[in-house]
């Protein structure tokens, strides 16, 4: 577990640098390999939202990124450190009215744990909705399921954090 909250910490550090500096290449910290975290010049993201970024080693060896443009873009961006490929999957884009294009829209990611498929967890901000996509594949963002909703006509969500209770077989928002 200490593990995983240094390669998080690590992972978000990176991510803060890139988006600090977007055309700036950054080190990787975790085995020195130098790779550009974004390719997105206007991704944004909040502190807020927790887990940002994973970094998992399933059958792959992957970090999973998740930002909002300054458009409203919900996005997902894996980088495939075997291969240095990176991929980019847009998932959604909020207008005005849903509260899209500011740092309280961006994605909180989640690799269930059962079957090793991504979810992306977003809402707008101060909204009474929460949506989440579902990867088809495990370890794989270019296809999600259909977008799903969380509603609660009298609730007001923003700064979506998942986490999954393995024991419980849930996942709590």
């Amino acid at each position: 577990m200490k593990f995983i909250k240094i390669v998080f910490t690590v992972v978000i550090i990176l991510l803060v640098v890139a988006l600090i500096y977007p055309n700036t290449e950054v080190k990787s910290v975790t085995n020195g390999e130098i790779i550009k975290i974004s390719n997105n010049d206007t991704a944004g993201w909040s502190w807020h939202q927790r887990p940002l970024a994973v970094h998992y080693k399933g059958e792959k060896d992957k970090t999973y990124i998740g930002t909002i443009t300054n458009t409203g873009d919900v996005q997902i961006t894996s980088y495939n450190h075997e291969s240095k490929e990176m991929k980019k999957n847009t998932l959604d884009t909020f207008d005005g009215a849903q509260g899209g294009g500011d740092d309280h829209s961006s994605p909180a990611l989640l690799i269930r744990n059962s079957d090793k498929r991504i979810i992306v967890f977003w809402t707008g901000h101060s909204s009474k909705t929460i949506y989440y996509a579902i990867s088809k594949e495990p370890e794989d963002i270019s296809l999600f399921g259909a977008t799903r909703e969380i509603s609660n006509p009298t609730g007001d969500y923003s700064y979506v954090q998942p986490i999954e209770l393995t024991a419980e077989n849930k996942i709590y928002l």
